[in-house]
């Protein structure tokens, strides 16, 4: 008997499983370790972040402690890495560890290797605990504009944290971020304090849902906020545009109960649009990064910001191993993107586009499967990353 879902408004009525849409969802359930929600085969380093952050200048004064378990194996070294541009002012260890920093000039961006080693009469604790304290001006890789003009963006690529390379350990944390008063910061997981102390307002957040990478964005943001069936619903928006943010709120409450129903609970506590006054269209853990410009088209609310909300289970809540290929664009495309046109009685017409882009930009000279694609850089790397599933 086919499984029946309410469609999310504005769709209204019912869908019955397609046989193709049965068996991709069996099929990505199948090779998901049945751990995979917990991370118990994963290391998780715990980062306690106090951040003191000039926006106008992206100075900063930033002191972090550092948590996590050793691995039995190899208990010897630990390395990690910091942007070159950020000074370290002072450093706690365990007693009998050793720290040296060395400059990492072959990295891009600039780095600093920070290697911390056991004396021979040193233990291994149990839990092994550091603090570092540094300072200076963070990088923000995308950065077109003139300091602070339109808000900053730090994610690991910013290396504004101390991180490994490589293959890098699952993060969670907790992050308190001083600014000047109108500024907002923002980041994944739950926005656990907002307060002012005297002239700066001091936002904590909170992810104890471990995550590849910890953001930090931030604006002059007016904040709207609701609640949905328990979980925090915001859009942080560059003017005061009440109809705007209702749109967004409401919206995402139907999309979070359908993908909920198909696919299990919604991952985290919170779900945010983000406005930015660069043009993107990013999903991130727990909130969406999209353009001023972008989230004022109608069709948005039904197209892009469905496939951003759906993110949360695939890529940002079940994540891929980019070594065997980023799977995530393609699942999500195909149970957003196409789905909802589906829904519409589109969807052969969502897949002959699709086909005829994979046509017009893809040949024998720029192929590759599926299991090469990372990210989109290119029409082609597209066409096969989002449609050729």
């Amino acid at each position: 008997m086919p499984m029946t879902l309410q469609f999310p408004a504005p769709l209204k009525g019912t869908f019955k499983f397609s046989l193709r849409l049965g068996l991709v969802l069996m099929l990505a359930l199948a090779v998901i370790p049945s751990g995979v929600w917990s991370f118990s085969g994963d290391p998780i380093h715990h980062h306690f972040l106090q951040i003191e952050l000039e926006p106008s200048s992206r100075f900063a004064r930033i002191e972090d402690t550092i948590q996590f378990k050793p691995p039995k194996e190899n208990c010897e070294s630990f390395t990690f890495y910091l942007h070159a541009d950020l000074k370290l002012n002072r450093h706690q260890v365990p007693a009998g560890w050793q720290m040296h920093i060395s400059n990492h000039k072959s990295a891009e961006p600039q780095l600093v290797k920070i290697e911390i080693t056991k004396s021979r009469s040193a233990t291994c604790p149990e839990i092994f605990s550091m603090v570092l304290d540094y300072s200076g001006i963070l990088y923000d890789p995308e950065a077109d504009d003139p300091a602070g003009s339109s808000g900053f963006f730090f994610s690991g690529a910013s290396y504004f944290y101390p991180q490994s390379k490589g293959p890098s350990p699952l993060v969670t944390f907790e992050m308190q971020v001083s600014l000047p008063g109108p500024w907002q910061a923002v980041s994944q997981g739950k926005r656990s304090g907002d307060h002012f102390s005297g002239a700066r307002r001091i936002v904590s957040w909170k992810s104890s849902r471990p995550s590849e990478e910890i953001y930090l964005i931030g604006n002059q943001f007016h904040i709207y906020e609701a609640k949905h069936n328990g979980l925090s619903l915001y859009a942080f928006l560059l003017e005061e545009e009440d109809e705007l943010a209702d749109r967004y709120l409401q919206t995402v409450k139907g999309y979070i109960d359908f993908y909920s129903r198909l696919l299990g609970p919604y991952p985290y506590e919170k779900f945010a649009l983000v406005e930015n006054s660069r043009q993107t269209g990013y999903g991130m853990p727990s909130f969406t990064l999209m353009g001023s410009r972008i989230i004022r088209f109608p069709f948005i609310l039904h197209s892009s910001y469905p496939h951003e909300i759906l993110h949360n289970w695939w890529g940002n809540g079940v994540f891929p191993d980019l070594g065997q290929g980023n799977w995530s664009e393609g699942l999500t495309a195909y149970l957003a993107d196409h789905l909802l046109l589906e829904l519409k009685g589109k969807g052969a017409q969502y897949r002959f586009q699709e086909m005829m882009k994979f046509s017009n930009y893809v040949n024998k000279e720029n192929d590759f499967p599926l299991s090469a694609f990372g990210y989109r850089d290119s029409m082609a790397s597209q066409a096969i990353g989002y449609a050729k599933l």
